[in-house]
């Protein structure tokens, strides 16, 4: 838009070449032209121009710069050119960012594997920059998943992952890690070098022989009383030999320690897998009412029932809701 009255001639030669001339400026008025632009190729492009005029001669020089994003490439591969039916090969996804300067966010991307092709078994994202991962439902069948070597704060597993022998998180971010349930084949769990201060073991997880946690500040782990008998005995004498706090729970849910305390109020002792615990009582054993929840985080919690005065007798149950 000029403002002014503008005798002159906009050349747009050939989609490379922008020129004005024969143009009339009154003072103090100023003139803008404004044409689009569009990346052809990725990368930083620089573009400087002068403007000249009859009474002035030549001005200033002005730089401008743009950078041209070029988008990210795929590259996938099968580890087999053939396979016999029944047998099984690795599926390779290789992502690529071109771009010189420029770092890519959002990245992702979708694959339906064709018919009689099934059962994702092995997942291998070792040395990468992700900074999270989220494995979404419906890997029934995945046997082995490696995140090692990236940037990951965060993990988030579904919670159907029956099949996972080996899961590999070892020199990664990670200050806390949720394991879901239902890790019923998990047999090596390697955490090295993260930062992990504490690691709670869900009660599914009872098949696991090897626990590798060195290279973290760690001060607690909590786990199963079975599986800090039998599989993880050596893991677990190693690690209170470092002054690592080692707590246990049964698989099944007790209440523990009943008492009196001194207002009055009445105590015991959860003690069970963690999680969130809803607490019933009864007078009768025939009507239960909902007196709190309370969340088991080391594998056990205390209590209290400041209403039990009001009883003449109560009992007590707990229920482990997640």
């Amino acid at each position: 838009m000029c403002n002014a009255s503008w005798p002159s001639v906009i050349d747009l030669a050939c989609g490379f070449h922008v020129s004005l001339s024969a143009g009339t400026l009154a003072s103090t008025l100023s003139c803008t032209v404004t044409v689009n632009v569009t990346g052809t190729t990725a990368g930083v492009k620089n573009n400087s121009t002068q403007v000249t005029s009859t009474e002035g001669g030549t001005g200033n020089t002005s730089n401008a710069s743009i950078t041209v994003v070029a988008p990210p490439v795929i590259i996938k591969a099968f580890g087999a050119a053939s396979i016999p039916v029944g047998g099984a090969t690795s599926l390779t996804f290789t992502i690529q960012n071109n771009n010189a300067t420029v770092a890519l966010t959002g990245v992702g991307f979708s694959d339906t594997l064709p018919a009689g092709l099934v059962a994702l078994k092995n997942l291998d994202l070792g040395v990468n920059q992700l900074t999270s991962f989220t494995m979404p439902p419906g890997a029934t069948n995945l046997a082995a998943l490696s995140l090692f070597a990236n940037q990951l704060t965060n993990v988030s597993l579904a919670a159907d992952l029956r099949n996972l022998g080996t899961l590999g998180l070892s020199d990664n971010r990670l200050r806390s890690l949720d394991l879901p349930s239902n890790l019923t084949a998990l047999a090596f769990l390697n955490l090295r070098d993260n930062q992990l201060t504490n690691i709670t073991l869900p009660p599914d997880i009872q098949k696991l022989i090897g626990l590798f946690v060195d290279g973290n500040p760690l001060v607690t782990l909590v786990l199963s009383e079975p599986l800090a008998a039998t599989n993880l005995a050596g893991a677990v004498s190693a690690l209170l030999e470092q002054g690592v706090s080692v707590l246990t729970y049964p698989l099944a849910g007790r209440l523990l320690s009943p008492r009196r305390t001194v207002a009055g109020a009445f105590e015991f002792t959860i003690t069970g897998p963690p999680g969130v615990y809803t607490v019933l009582g009864s007078a009768d054993l025939s009507t239960w009412d909902e007196l709190g929840a309370t969340t088991n985080t080391l594998g056990s919690i205390v209590f209290i029932d400041a209403a039990s005065p009001l009883s003449p007798q109560k009992f007590y149950r707990a229920h482990l809701i997640h």
